[in-house]
């Protein structure tokens, strides 16, 4: 991976991660499909739907992979912000989630519709993009699908 357009920090990160991998971390990780991968009724993407590194932080950024993902719900991640976007196709609403858990509460609820379809980031333990610090980080909800 070239990282010459990263910025200095993503730069960083990268050299000080390729430093302390084995050839065969570096050998497993690279023979890692590339995704979208679908699995068990869900989507998995890294970034956006259709390229791994672009990011979604907008509606409108969002809607091409509510609408082109194959599945109800697709997981996404490369911004580090927890949160999300539905999609109902009958009225054409696109909807911006806010997703935090109460400050009393490990974890934050959401219900889907079965009408609706959702791409929503778990965000990031270990290297947040937003304010809280890493012991907040470290709350933020493992998603867990219940029927």
């Amino acid at each position: 991976m070239a990282t010459d357009d990263f910025n200095p920090v993503a730069k960083a990160a990268v050299d000080w991660t390729r430093a302390q991998l084995s050839a065969d971390n570096m050998k497993w990780l690279t023979g890692l499909p590339q995704g979208p991968l679908e699995t068990e009724g869900i989507v998995l993407v890294h970034g956006a739907f259709q390229d791994e590194d672009e990011y979604v932080f907008t509606p409108a950024q969002a809607l091409e992979g509510l609408l082109d993902s194959t599945a109800t719900t697709t997981f996404f991640g490369h911004t580090h912000h927890q949160g999300g976007f539905s999609y109902e196709n009958s009225t054409n609403n696109l909807e911006v989630l806010h997703i935090k858990p109460r400050q009393t509460e490990a974890f934050a609820p959401l219900r889907t519709e079965p009408h609706k379809r959702y791409l929503l980031n778990p965000g990031s333990i270990g290297q947040p993009r937003e304010t809280a610090t890493l012991a907040q980080a470290s709350r933020s909800p493992i998603w867990r699908i219940t029927s």
